[in-house]
């Protein structure tokens, strides 16, 4: 699919320098790679099943009965924003 020849595009040694500069860790490169994928599979519209996965997720991360903050979870507020997300 287009995700793949973009990545293997992407992947070719003429632009190590431009990935190198967006992730300097082995880490960073799979967190950007899975961003890169949520943020295709997001755009996708047309596709019933999807729409429900992410409507589910939306609620997931910002429709939870939340009372004081420390009985939500054990997250920081930085973690939880980051878990919202990367949820949605």
């Amino acid at each position: 699919n287009s995700i793949d020849l973009a990545w293997l595009e992407l992947s070719q040694p003429k632009y190590k320098n431009l990935l190198q500069c967006i992730c300097a860790t082995e880490e960073e490169l799979k967190r950007f790679r899975q961003l890169i994928v949520n943020l295709v599979m997001a755009t996708d519209i047309f596709e019933p099943d999807m729409k429900e996965l992410r409507n589910r997720r939306w609620d997931k991360a910002f429709h939870r009965n939340e009372g004081p903050r420390s009985e939500i979870s054990d997250f920081s507020m930085e973690e939880d924003k980051n878990m919202r997300a990367t949820i949605v």
